[in-house]
């Protein structure tokens, strides 16, 4: 059973997945060193300890990850996995063989259900049992032959601007569809049977299920249909909803549903309204209406209710304009602090937790771009109530919080990563929220795998100041204890970084500093994570960060409360060592594009070049993200406070000009000043170097510039000054004459020593490769054809020149593919000046036969491997003569903006505007006008050169 709910308690009265073992053998088998696992690269995940089966024996196994083998013969077991109820692989192994399971369900067992377990019928078939019977033979006569076919929609989730039919179909046979319109989930007793097509004519939520004999109903899917004309026209009393949320302090609390005509007809906003409210991604939050709003038990009439009792099962849909999306069932809660508080805000934050009991028990989806996880057992979406328009204030612009972890990730650090999203609820419009993920041990696992527990802290003001969220306070007590007993030794300084990761420590404080944190914090929005393990140290992350970005004079280095990180920093600032290690980060951050970085002669906040890392550009890109969005969160929010309207263009686009225009610009060199008269960055400045770091040619000299004293410098990756000494390392150089670099990788790290102070370290890594310069180009790629069509990569030479393929130094080496795809060329190809090549990866005569290519171009192939659609690394390279491959040509092409889209699948090639631009800059490339490209033949720029494409 991997969805238990009801079923089954284990022994700390919790609702565990279980497996059954039986004996079906006429042995007695003891399972001592027998192990089961959900790992296929893992036969040995969980060891049982000594049990004696007899034949015809059942033995239980809570699935619970509490790891447990009590050697006692009636002491309960508990694995170290649990299962997943969309289904794994799952095996026991024997004692004597690791190779090959005693049982399996190879490659998994299929999508379980709450409180239906699933197991053998009649020998050797599986089947679903209505009536789970853990440790007794199975109740055949409950079983179920298998799940009906989920429910096909003719029409999927998105906008619309006129009426539409919906057809509703299932693949199983004599199977029932029933569906609703009112957010109700149907069932085999609930919704109306679906007869004939759906008349869709306004903003919908379509709810579907389907049912058939002896088998299990289909899970509930949703649709949301929008209606952008008529989501600006809702109303202050929608039909179905009511008029007032709960009763707080003894008083009805007034619903709020409006989308204010104020904004609505204003001749600054009416021609746009309509597009505006559909440039975020939409995420639909359905659920039956007593849930959300009933005045007997409905979570947003009771917004101060908190725990699982107050989690409701509702439908999540997220989708854009362009794309559907996806659908999950879910549940979802109320979430937050003050915000809960109906006479501070009607507009509350959500949390949505994916279970068993609902669904699948994780959402798989790559909701972040900027992180590579894209599994989740719950997700927080925030109204961002005291940088909102709800707090009353002018200033709010809903954006502070994610810069804040827009940085954290920029600096390196953990973060919980978010999106924008316009939020509907029940298929109304409820503003604009920040999808975010929740900070909890399977967010700790999914960033750092290589352990399974933790202590996860969280600051929460008040007396003690910090809330146990995971593990215990014994390591944070210990870390305490050694910060009030003073920092200032070296002994001392040692033993706090048992506990403390410094150098993430460092970064946390100085994104603190910088944003003029102090309103809600330290006092509580942190989590401090750490994994319970011998080498686990702690590192901060932010949280709840929406008090920040006011004042560009803030001043808040010398802050210190007791029992939370300011607590560390101000007791560490008493070390030397500490001290030079913060300025070592600063000086990361503050110079050579750092995120904190503001160049003096451009304090450039252009948003539309991703490379841009001022912290001005990235507050920027998220500022355009929500720019046109505010229009509907004015209307929709904009007069909640009854005696003023916020809106867009004269209260939050005049903040953003002062963010971009004032506070940024100034902010950097502020901060910087007060960092050196506090001590925390040293007078003297560090080595200046004519390139930081990337890639360079063989033979480049690296030069190194100081105002005074003397740089020393390495080239071996280490700190070029002792630590505690205070004197040059042994393998320091001083720097008096360029430095050549030759080969490899070589990590430079510099620092200026004048009178007796060191300077931050300056630090890059540069990657050299050889000079050889060669005429030839990747000039046009068809990575993802259209059906029907096929891969290829032209080669031009763009010189006079003939150029051999094959390495004049030795002719036996010759020129190749050797990343993306790999093919290596015949040897003596000879590639005159002006001309193209072709490799392709079909046979080349069945290539140069479908597309018409003339005898005159060569055509090699077929390549091994496939070029990925979603965008890769190709590098033509070739060979000196040690062998050693030299790059001539490289291309790291994507699918997504800012790369041309069209190529990704649509038909046309990506071709290269000219031969000798950057082949990695995305503006250097265009969509080929004609579907297929051009393979062999010039890259035409405009239709008027069409008939040249004849042959």
């Amino acid at each position: 059973m991997a969805s238990n709910d009801f079923t089954l308690n284990d022994e700390d009265g919790d609702s565990s997945d279980w497996i059954e073992i039986y004996n079906a053998g006429d042995e007695v088998v003891d399972l001592d060193g027998w192990a089961i696992t959900d790992d296929p690269d893992n036969p040995e995940k969980w060891l049982f300890p000594t049990r004696i089966l007899e034949p015809g024996d059942y033995l239980l196994v809570f699935a619970s990850k509490k790891d447990r083998r009590p050697e006692e013969p009636d002491g309960e077991l508990h694995t170290n996995f649990k299962l997943s109820s969309g289904g794994e692989y799952l095996a026991l192994f024997s004692a004597e063989d690791r190779t090959q399971p005693v049982d399996a369900l190879d490659p998994d067992y299929p999508q379980q259900y709450t409180d239906i377990s699933y197991g053998r019928f009649q020998g050797d078939a599986w089947r679903y049992f209505a009536n789970p019977t853990p440790a007794e033979p199975n109740d055949e006569s409950s079983a179920y032959v298998g799940v009906t076919e989920e429910v096909n929609f003719n029409k999927q989730r998105g906008f619309f601007t006129t009426p539409f039919t919906v057809t509703l179909t299932t693949n199983t046979p004599n199977a029932v569809i029933r569906y609703t319109l009112n957010g109700a989930p149907p069932s085999e007793t609930e919704g109306q049977t679906y007869e004939a097509p759906i008349s869709i004519t306004g903003t919908t939520t379509l709810r579907a299920m389907a049912y058939a004999p002896d088998f299990l109903p289909t899970p509930v899917q949703t649709q949301t249909y929008i209606f952008p004309a008529q989501v600006i026209r809702q109303s202050s009393n929608p039909e179905g909803f009511p008029s007032t949320w709960g009763w707080y302090n003894g008083e009805p609390t007034p619903a709020d549903y409006e989308m204010d005509p104020a904004i609505v007809n204003h001749p600054d906003y009416r021609d746009q309204i309509t597009s505006d409210i559909q440039t975020l991604p939409v995420l639909s939050v359905v659920t039956r209406r007593d849930d959300m709003f009933s005045d007997r038990n409905g979570i947003y009439a009771y917004p101060l209710k908190r725990g699982r009792e107050w989690e409701r099962p509702a439908s999540m849909e997220l989708f854009t304009k362009d794309d559907p999306g996806f659908q999950i069932n879910a549940g979802v809660r109320i979430h937050g602090g003050n915000s809960r508080r109906p006479e501070l805000s009607a507009k509350h934050s959500f949390r949505l937790y994916f279970r068993g009991e609902y669904g699948p028990d994780r959402l798989q989806y790559p909701l972040f771009s900027d992180s590579e996880v894209t599994s989740f057992d719950k997700l927080v979406v925030r109204a961002n109530f005291t940088d909102s328009w709800i707090w009353g204030v002018t200033n709010a612009l809903l954006l502070r919080d994610q810069w804040m972890r827009d940085t954290e990730e920029g600096m390196g650090k953990l973060n919980s990563h978010g999106i924008f999203v316009n939020l509907y609820v029940d298929g109304l419009y409820w503003g604009i929220y920040n999808l975010i993920e929740r900070i909890d041990d399977d967010y700790a696992m999914s960033y750092m795998p290589e352990y399974d527990s933790f202590d996860i802290l969280k600051g929460e003001g008040g007396a003690v100041g910090v809330e146990v969220k995971e593990g215990d306070l014994e390591a944070w007590n210990h870390m305490m204890a050694l910060a009030t007993q003073g920092l200032e030794s070296p002994e001392q300084y040692a033993a706090i970084q048992q506990y403390l990761d410094i150098p993430l420590f460092i970064d946390y404080m100085i994104l603190n500093i910088y944003a003029g944190h102090h309103y809600e914090w330290p006092w509580h929005n942190w989590y401090a994570i750490r994994p319970r393990a011998e080498n686990g140290r702690f590192q901060f992350l932010s949280w709840d960060s929406e008090a920040i970005l006011h004042d560009a004079n803030e001043n808040i280095v010398d802050i210190s409360v007791y029992n939370t990180p300011t607590w560390l920093y101000s007791r560490l600032r008493a070390n030397p060592e500490f001290r030079l290690a913060f300025a070592d980060r600063v000086h990361k951050h503050f110079f050579n594009n750092g995120v904190f970085y503001v160049n003096p002669n451009q304090p450039d906040w252009n948003a539309d070049h991703p490379e841009n890392n001022q912290p001005a550009a990235r507050f920027a890109r998220r500022a355009q993200q929500i720019d046109p969005a505010i229009v509907g969160e004015s209307a929709r929010w904009g007069d909640w406070k009854g005696n003023k309207l916020f809106t867009r263009n004269d209260h939050w686009a005049p903040e953003v000009e002062r963010l971009l225009h004032s506070y940024f610009p100034q902010r950097s060199a502020i901060v910087l000043q007060q960092f050196r008269d506090a001590g925390l960055y040293p007078a003297v400045d560090a080595p200046v170097f004519n390139q930081h770091g990337g890639q360079v040619d063989a033979g480049f000299a690296l030069t190194m510039a100081a105002h005074e004293g003397t740089i020393y410098f390495t080239t071996d990756g280490t700190d070029p000054r002792m630590p505690e000494t205070g004197e040059p390392s042994a393998s320091a150089l001083v720097y008096e004459d360029p430095i050549i670099l030759t080969q490899g990788v070589i990590t430079v790290k510099a620092r200026t020593l004048a009178d007796n102070v060191w300077s931050a370290i300056n630090e890059a890594t540069f990657h050299v490769s050889e000079s050889d310069i060669w005429p030839v180009a990747i000039n046009e790629l068809m990575y993802h054809p259209a059906d029907g069509g096929d891969e290829f990569i032209e080669l031009f030479n763009y010189s006079d020149d003939d150029i051999p393929l094959f390495s004049t130094d030795e002719p036996q080496n010759t020129w190749a593919f050797i990343d993306g795809v790999d093919f290596q060329f015949p040897e003596g190809i000879i590639m005159p000046g002006g001309s193209f090549l072709l490799v392709v990866r079909m046979a080349p005569d069945e290539f140069r036969t479908k597309y018409n290519i003339p005898e005159s171009v060569p055509i090699f192939g077929p390549y091994d491997g496939k070029l990925s659609n979603g965008g890769e690394r190709i590098v033509l390279a070739r060979q000196n003569s040690e062998g050693a491959y030299i790059v001539v040509d490289d291309v790291t092409y994507d699918d997504s903006a800012p790369w041309p889209p069209e190529p990704d699948g649509d038909g046309p090639s990506l071709e290269r505007k000219a031969p000798d631009l950057d082949g990695n800059e995305p503006t250097n490339w265009k969509a080929s006008l004609l579907d297929g490209g051009t393979p062999g033949r010039p890259n035409i720029g405009l239709p008027l050169f069409l008939p040249l494409l004849q042959y």
